[in-house]
């Protein structure tokens, strides 16, 4: 696991607690229960997919989306694992120093405050620009300057500004093209899916296919189509079938590429997995 932290109170912009950018290569072990006093947290999805447990609700946060939590609620991933994935995240004070919110004076940014802390839905689509600025800022850290501090705090406020904006739109469209494809995939999990059939099945080019796929799923086809497989999977582990049975049905080359690839996207191995089953 590869994580980068940014601790933006040395730059002045106050209430802004921690912003992190984490790529786990393989699966992570849980995320424990936790707050943040005071303070939201607003994840941004760049690749993959996690898991958030929040006042017992399960939300699957993927590629371009916004997950969020409000100051001082509990919430974990539960009994999942950690997945591979890469994404951004921001803890921002809310409730305290208004007056002087994001480094900004006299109650300039303080609306700003008070409806990010209302935002009503916590799961929305993200936008490309939320990626852009994440990354600018990482940037602007990495070369400073005279104007450091002025340009962080204009980039903050505009990542905060087009979140705002993105939680009005909470509507996740998949075109039928795509959803076409997402229903073959899923009716023929057990089969060889090659993308170029895949694409075929979209009426799409394999390179429009693969980044449209992307943009409205949040991850590539392939992944996709591994993380359903790898899913099948862990249905079948709880049924008497060998691991073996279970790696060919799948269409996987051998139960060894069956166990690599199961570990790295639910941190245990076929074997580890199906003995925790029949201990529960």
């Amino acid at each position: 696991m590869k994580r980068k932290q940014l601790f933006l109170e040395q730059y002045e912009i106050h209430n802004v607690k921690v912003l992190g950018y984490v790529d786990f290569d393989y699966a992570a072990v849980p995320l424990e229960m936790h707050t943040h006093p005071d303070a939201m947290e607003f994840c941004y999805m760049i690749r993959g997919q996690q898991s958030y447990v929040v006042q017992n609700q399960t939300y699957i946060l993927k590629g371009s989306e916004i997950f969020l939590t409000y100051p001082n609620e509990e919430h974990c991933s539960g009994t999942m694992f950690q997945e591979k994935s890469r994404l951004y995240y921001i803890i921002v004070d809310t409730v305290n120093n208004r007056e002087n919110f994001l480094g900004f004076q006299n109650y300039e940014a303080a609306p700003l405050a008070e409806k990010l802390q209302n935002i009503p839905n916590r799961h929305f689509r993200g936008s490309p620009k939320i990626r852009l600025l994440l990354e600018d800022i990482f940037k602007t850290v990495s070369r400073p300057s005279p104007l450091t501090n002025v340009l962080l705090r204009a980039l903050v406020l505009q990542l905060l500004y087009e979140t705002l904006m993105c939680s009005f739109n909470i509507d996740f469209e998949i075109t039928p093209d795509i959803s076409k494809t997402v229903r073959y995939i899923s009716e023929n999990i057990e089969k060889a899916l090659p993308l170029e059939l895949v694409a075929r099945i979209s009426g799409l080019s394999l390179p429009r296919f693969k980044q449209k796929f992307r943009q409205q799923l949040g991850v590539p086809p392939g992944e996709y189509i591994m993380r359903k497989k790898i899913s099948r999977a862990q249905e079948l582990l709880g049924e008497e079938i060998s691991i073996t049975d279970i790696a060919h049905q799948l269409n996987f080359s051998s139960s060894q590429h069956l166990s690599v690839a199961f570990k790295k996207y639910c941190g245990v191995t076929p074997r580890e997995y199906r003995r925790k089953i029949f201990q529960e």
